[in-house]
């Protein structure tokens, strides 16, 4: 249901941007081969002699690379069959191997945007995101990747986490051009957190030893604090939301802005459960990126917890 979801989803893209969609499917034969390898065992005692077992190697290996492709090969079917109605170009591919690896090996070749379902087949209720679309998020770079949770298309609210880094201004100009595609409404939150450097200032207070404890201005310093870190970080959030709403103007496009406080992960998520976007859109990384980061925490916190789709641009 996520990959129909996906279909959909890319299939209003495609339309909308007159682009041409790939669809991609990737089944693994290896895995299955040396799972029977190792369960022939268990196998009555009929089939364990060398020629029986031989022969019943060949037909499983027959079977699961002819069925697997075959079931590959509808897959792509149903999405060109989709394409031709929708009159957007269509292009099919299938690879063998493991499934994230050839997923990111084949998004290598000059795409725009990676779409793919939060859950697969094995998708169970109490998990939240599939492993094979976690590992393709976290490791595939410089590519936008939209993630699809549900079957709403973008005909409602897009929603923007900004943080004044140069992925969320590129996540802002995305949701902007989608906004003004899809004709749809866009929310901008911009989040800081002053209880989390309070905490920090605390407790290095607290640890203080009482020679250096006589050195520090306790209050001073406290007060410096909370002018400085929290209200400059406000300040800078205003900011970039001004930022948003001059950036909007210029496109054309009305947008509505939200100043919170809090855990960032958790208050846009609280955030798009009341504004129930149809898209939130955020960069991979924040203000603190690192080399060597392969995602930032709020944007793999969302992608952990946020009910809505998700498109994280690179």
């Amino acid at each position: 249901i996520f990959s129909n979801h996906s279909l959909e989803m890319a299939l209003a893209l495609g339309e909308k941007f007159k682009t041409v969609i790939t669809g991609f499917h990737v089944y693994t034969a290896r895995l299955h081969r040396e799972r029977f390898r190792q369960l022939e065992v268990t196998l009555p005692q009929k089939y364990q002699e060398a020629g029986a077992l031989e022969h019943q190697r060949e037909i499983h290996q027959s079977l699961i690379c002819q069925g697997l492709e075959a079931i590959s090969q509808s897959y792509l079917e149903n999405c060109a069959r989709r394409c031709r109605e929708q009159g957007v170009p269509f292009q099919g591919k299938v690879a063998e191997g493991k499934n994230y690896v050839e997923i990111i090996k084949e998004a290598g070749n000059c795409y725009d945007l990676v779409v793919m379902g939060a859950k697969g087949l094995g998708a169970d209720p109490e998990q939240p995101v599939g492993s094979v679309c976690l590992r393709t998020v976290r490791r595939l770079q410089g590519l936008d990747v939209l993630v699809v949770r549900d079957g709403l298309l973008l005909n409602g609210t897009i929603m923007v986490a900004l943080d004044g880094s140069p992925n969320a201004r590129i996540a802002m100009t995305l949701a902007l051009d989608l906004a003004k595609g899809f004709a749809t409404k866009v929310v901008v939150a911009a989040v800081y957190d002053p209880a989390f450097h309070q905490k920090v200032f605390d407790e290095m207070v607290g640890v203080l030893t009482p020679e250096a404890a006589g050195l520090f201005p306790r209050e001073e310093q406290g007060n410096l604090h909370k002018q400085v870190i929290d209200r400059g970080m406000a300040r800078l959030c205003q900011e970039d939301l001004k930022w948003a709403e001059e950036t909007a103007k210029v496109k054309g496009v009305a947008i509505t802005t939200f100043l919170l406080t809090g855990k960032p992960a958790i208050e846009i998520a609280r955030l798009a459960h009341r504004v129930s976007p149809c898209l939130l859109v955020m960069g991979r990384f924040g203000a603190h990126r690192v080399e060597g980061m392969d995602t930032g925490s709020t944007a793999e916190t969302l992608l952990l917890i946020s009910q809505c789709n998700l498109l994280i641009a690179a």
